[in-house]
């Protein structure tokens, strides 16, 4: 078989085309271009020089590839350049639209293009739940806040209507002087100018038992009164003014009949005297006068006896109340000359003074000092003993 020799009139390689073909073009394996076949085979034709039918092609590469027409890449270059100038001439005129209000028809907005469009279904697609379920959880959290104030209303007030209730007015307890016996209960203050021991001090009287005091309304706690010092600064503080949990009003305090029993007589005392001297303890008088001041004098002579018959008279007088209270600071130091100086450091009262709650209860406080003190002397003997030793000391 002839073969058919060609030329790459483009980069001079040469082929060997078999008899069978006879297509007018072919393409270069090596550079891509076109080959005229038909021009080159009408060369051979013309020349003489026809091909052997029996020889075998040397090198037949792909001749079905040959039949396609041969691209030439010199010629894409340009195209390319053309191509992409177009698409940059093609985004400025983009670039230099309006941007419109309206949608494309793929959901987007037209200056977003495509991308806008996915984003647009995106949040379309955007779920709710979370919001409805925060929305539920607050309405239940609002309607358990309002059953609980409900409920709370409805509670009783407790303890803290009970801290209500408590006097308001409190004062720090004065300590009492060296020496000095204490009144009636803890706010009581010992004898401020005694000489004797401690065994012989007026004290708290813990077995006079007291009434029940009355509780005062819960809804209604007593305004206190204030303190004569807190009216005036420069005022020193007396006693009476330095009690624990003063009493805020005179409804809170009770008279000495009801906080104490009755005055106990020591058996070393005749009746016969015992009467004598409670005749002598009936003419004291709050007004005073010519009786009052014999029977002080007689009481003073009788000495021990005369002690408790005074004392009965102090637990009948009504501390509330100015008169029988500045009576009551007589009877007391009648008592002080009689045990040589032992007082109870009782408030004095001046006539048609204002009396205070607190001062009233430190007064009453006093004749439980006295009961205490008197118990400790079951005779006259102790009594003048005692006496005795309490004057030497304060010569000392």
């Amino acid at each position: 078989m002839n073969v058919i020799p060609i030329t790459c009139d483009n980069c001079g390689a040469k082929y060997k085309l078999p008899p069978t073909f006879t297509g007018a073009q072919a393409k270069c394996q090596k550079c891509g271009s076109v080959i005229d076949v038909a021009s080159q085979r009408a060369a051979l034709d013309a020349g003489g020089d026809k091909p052997a039918a029996a020889a075998k092609p040397a090198a037949a590469a792909k001749p079905a590839a040959a039949a396609k027409p041969a691209v030439d890449r010199s010629k894409q270059k340009p195209a390319k350049a053309e191509a992409a100038s177009a698409s940059a001439g093609k985004k400025a005129e983009r670039a230099e639209r309006p941007a419109r209000g309206g949608r494309s028809r793929r959901g987007g907005d037209d200056g977003d293009g495509e991308e806008g469009g996915r984003r647009g279904g995106r949040e379309k697609k955007k779920d709710n739940t979370p919001m409805i379920l925060g929305g539920v959880g607050l309405v239940a959290i609002v309607v358990v806040v309002v059953v609980f104030m409900l409920m709370n209303k409805d509670k009783p007030k407790g303890d803290e209507q009970a801290k209500n209730d408590k006097p308001t007015a409190q004062q720090p307890a004065a300590k009492p002087a060296a020496g000095a016996p204490e009144a009636g209960k803890p706010d009581a203050a010992k004898p401020a100018e005694a000489t004797t021991d401690k065994t012989d001090e007026p004290q708290p009287s813990e077995s006079a038992p007291a009434p029940e005091q009355p509780k005062p309304e819960a809804s209604k706690p007593a305004e206190a009164v204030p303190m004569p010092s807190d009216e005036d600064p420069t005022r020193t503080k007396e006693a009476w003014e330095k009690q624990r949990n003063p009493p805020a009003s005179m409804d809170q305090v009770q008279s000495a009949a009801e906080r104490f029993p009755e005055v106990h007589w020591p058996d070393s005392i005749e009746e016969a005297k015992k009467k004598e001297v409670q005749e002598l303890a009936k003419d004291l008088d709050s007004g005073g006068g010519r009786t009052h001041i014999k029977a002080k004098e007689a009481l003073a002579e009788k000495g021990y006896p005369a002690l408790f018959a005074i004392l009965e008279r102090l637990r009948a007088i009504d501390y509330r109340n100015t008169d029988d209270a500045a009576f009551g600071y007589e009877l007391n130091k009648l008592l002080e000359d009689i045990t040589g100086g032992l007082n109870a450091r009782y408030a004095a009262v001046q006539m048609g003074e204002a009396m205070h709650p607190a001062k009233a209860k430190w007064n009453t406080d006093t004749v439980g000092a006295w009961i205490q003190v008197f118990d400790k002397w079951p005779d006259e003997a102790t009594f003048l003993k005692n006496k005795k030793e309490r004057a030497a000391k304060a010569d000392k």
